[in-house]
């Protein structure tokens, strides 16, 4: 369905081959193109962001825009990330939140709280998405400790 639309994937798994994925990422981005990706990956837990967003856009020198859509007509199953399924004649909406830039130089510390940050910005976003179509704000999984690999 995408390549009809002339959308590109890229193709990976973090627990598979994490490390290609992630150049191809930077290399993607790097020649000006934009990525897509859910950042709590395919294992979650749910609206919980991976490192490797982080990673990718510090490498890239690109920002992390948090996106979210919502749906009035939809049924969520019952999986852990509540995946959402549209009824026909839904109406959806998108919500993006501000730009969040990643220094080239940012420390272990830096990405960490930048990585909580856009949980955080995702959260929100996601919060008014579903407002604006009418339900209740689904609550995120709960947190992993988790941490940023940094290498400068």
């Amino acid at each position: 369905t995408m390549e009809r639309f002339g959308i590109g994937a890229l193709r990976g798994s973090s627990s598979e081959d994490g490390a290609g994925v992630l150049r191809d990422m930077v290399r993607t981005l790097k020649s000006g193109a934009s990525i897509c990706l859910a950042p709590d990956g395919p294992r979650g837990p749910r609206m919980r962001a991976s490192p490797g967003v982080v990673s990718a856009a510090r490498l890239a020198g690109v920002p992390v825009i948090p996106l979210a859509v919502s749906l009035t007509r939809r049924r969520m199953l019952a999986s852990w990330d509540r995946f959402l399924v549209p009824l026909p004649f839904s109406r959806g909406v998108f919500v993006w939140g501000e730009p969040i830039h990643v220094p080239r130089d940012a420390d272990a510390a830096t990405c960490d709280a930048i990585l909580a940050r856009i949980e955080a910005e995702i959260t929100a976003v996601t919060n008014t998405a579903d407002q604006m179509t009418g339900h209740d704000p689904l609550e995120p999984g709960p947190a992993l400790a988790a941490s940023v690999s940094h290498k400068p």
